[in-house]
């Protein structure tokens, strides 16, 4: 994905996410920015994935500071997960789409847990058990939202694992 797209979609996922709030309820709504971040994490290189990064991550901040219980617990999840799925999408092939579904399924699993941890952290009273009434349906409307971003950004995995694989040979 070439940056510009990445920061257009990024913008128009934000504008779009308080419509969906608005709309669907809540455990049905996706996090279109969280997805928007884990296709451009899969798709460009490390360098260009920051900017479309901090943009989620300030944006995350701010509907934090206006709407949810903790400010900053977002953000810091989305933080986490996007370096370990840095770290990860070097060793899958992310053209086969079996690899596709397993890495926006894990990637939003591990969003999820960590966001719960990281309000557990801070002194929320939810236990996992209840975290986990409402992760089935808002995991299955990510994945899916993710899952059709990663296959239309298709083209871009291969040349990006291409790339990484000869990077690191040279060294």
């Amino acid at each position: 994905m070439k940056l510009k797209t990445a920061i257009i979609l990024t913008i128009i996922a934000i504008v779009m996410q308080p419509l969906f709030l608005s709309m669907l309820p809540e455990a049905m709504a996706p996090n279109l920015g969280f997805c928007i971040l884990i296709v451009c994490v899969a798709s460009m290189d490390e360098r260009l994935a920051i900017i479309p990064l901090m943009i989620v991550t300030i944006t995350s901040l701010f509907i934090d500071l206006f709407s949810n219980q903790f400010v900053g617990a977002v953000a810091i999840s989305m933080l986490l997960v996007a370096i370990v799925a840095f770290l990860v999408r070097r060793h899958l092939d992310l053209e086969n789409p079996i690899y596709l579904l397993g890495f926006a399924l894990g990637t939003h699993i591990l969003y999820e847990i960590v966001y719960w941890v990281i309000y557990r952290i801070m002194g929320t009273p939810y236990g996992f058990l209840y975290m986990l009434k409402n992760i089935p349906a808002g995991i299955f409307v990510d994945v899916v939202v993710t899952f059709i971003g990663l296959f239309f950004a298709g083209r871009q995995l291969g040349k990006l694992r291409r790339e990484s694989y000869f990077k690191e040979m040279k060294l």
